[in-house]
């Protein structure tokens, strides 16, 4: 398996995501981020009427300014891609599975980017 990036759960990239970076550099030498942005109930279905995922990805790069470098996140489009499983899943889980009851249904999605 190869590391790609990591994730975490906020509106936007900080200092401290900086910080967490440059140490994942030891993996991969340009690690993507993941963020979940959590906004609450009205966020929530204010993106699933949107049929948009709360998620934004960002690639890490140094901008230089009057001979001063500094480390910096630039949001990077994606596209989410399933295959016939996926759908398959997803619609048996929102049908209530076979007995009505609840699952927790793990696919790998591919982001490209």
């Amino acid at each position: 398996m190869e590391f790609i990036g990591w994730y975490t759960v906020s509106l936007h990239p900080t200092a401290s995501h900086i910080a967490l970076q440059n140490q994942f550099t030891a993996y991969s030498s340009n690690p993507l981020l993941l963020i979940l942005q959590s906004g609450g109930a009205s966020a929530l279905t204010q993106q699933i009427e949107n049929q948009a995922l709360p998620i934004k990805v960002y690639e890490p790069t140094v901008e230089i300014r009057e001979r001063k470098s500094r480390s910096m996140f630039i949001e990077v489009g994606y596209k989410v891609e399933t295959g016939e499983a996926e759908r398959i899943a997803v619609d048996w889980t929102s049908k209530g599975g076979a007995g009505g009851g609840s699952c927790m249904c793990l696919s790998v999605l591919w982001v490209h980017y």
